[in-house]
């Protein structure tokens, strides 16, 4: 009977540990706080809309995200051996679910809610649905 307890109590912690992943993809478990692992300095690799790939080979996207509630973006774009560049800066929080970051700019008073579908310490995928459009971005450590 004792024995019977025992698995029992192990089966259903296992089951409600392994079914509280907070990110759809991210790992179930990190030693590191949510914050920390997403303030840091992120290089943008993949920008899908509805599944089509829009990054082009000409420029680079980069996100700073700071632990004081900042951040900032540098949209980088070479064109006829040019550099042109654009940057923006604006604040960030957690929502009260914690599966979204809202970021709002400077310049905007609207904030713009991302889904956080997967956070490590060394990439983050972003996610938002807008007008029947999906987008995603993934990002990896600069």
């Amino acid at each position: 009977m004792k024995k019977t307890a025992t698995i029992f109590f192990l089966l259903a912690f296992v089951l409600c540990f392994t079914s509280c992943n907070k990110y759809a993809e991210g790992p179930k478990i990190s030693l590191v706080t949510r914050k920390n692992r997403l303030c840091n300095d992120w290089e943008l690799y993949s920008y899908t809309i509805n599944g089509t790939e829009e990054i082009q080979d000409n420029q680079v996207s980069k996100l700073s995200i700071e632990k004081d509630g900042t951040y900032s973006t540098a949209d980088i774009t070479e064109s006829l051996g040019q550099l042109q560049s654009s940057h923006t800066y604006g604040v960030w929080e957690f929502k009260e679910s914690k599966g979204i970051i809202s970021m709002t700019r400077d310049t905007l008073n609207i904030p713009v809610d991302w889904e956080i579908r997967e956070l490590r310490s060394k990439y983050i995928t972003l996610k938002r649905v807008l007008s029947n459009n999906t987008y995603i971005k993934r990002y990896r450590a600069n």
